[in-house]
């Protein structure tokens, strides 16, 4: 699809027009294991969404994405039932809760990254979405990972194809 994007060169803005598809790779939806990090939010318990799939693929697609994705924290149930919905137009994306160092279980406090996997179910260079378990398991195997620290996980997420930010 020709879409019309605004690039800077020289100091100011130009137009173009490109064949592209487009794509929102960081929403949640009500499946996110994460709650707002705001210490009144976080003592009540607000979630940081609470929007449901059907709802969310209908919202992406009024704002003109071509595919869709859900980028939940450390799950993808929300990334499955859309891909179920819409396996032609969607893929799994999670964002995960990378420890910064390994985890030491007499630390008080443990700083972590979110880091946002992409496309978890063209993983190892498959030619072919792979299936749901091979997907849950390979997310089992970044949860696990994230614990083992940033090196152990970014260094996963090369050797098995997954595009990470």
């Amino acid at each position: 699809m020709l879409r019309t994007v605004y690039l800077v060169k020289d100091g100011k803005f130009k137009s173009a027009e490109i064949d592209c598809a487009i794509a929102d790779g960081h929403c949640h939806s009500k499946y996110s294991s994460e709650f707002i990090q705001d210490n009144f939010t976080k003592i009540i318990g607000v979630r940081e969404s609470y929007t449901k799939i059907k709802k969310l693929y209908k919202v992406l697609k009024t704002k003109g994405m071509d595919f869709f994705t859900v980028s939940d924290h450390n799950r993808i149930e929300g990334a499955l039932e859309l891909r179920k919905r819409h396996p032609s137009k969607s893929f799994v994306n999670c964002e995960y809760d990378v420890l910064v160092e390994p985890f030491k279980p007499n630390k008080k406090l443990h700083k972590i990254v979110h880091l946002n996997c992409y496309g978890l179910d063209y993983a190892r260079n498959s030619g072919h979405a792979l299936s749901d378990e091979t997907v849950m398991d390979l997310h089992e195997r970044l949860l696990l990972e994230a614990k083992r620290g940033f090196k152990a996980f970014i260094g996963y997420c090369l050797d098995n194809d997954i595009g990470i930010s």
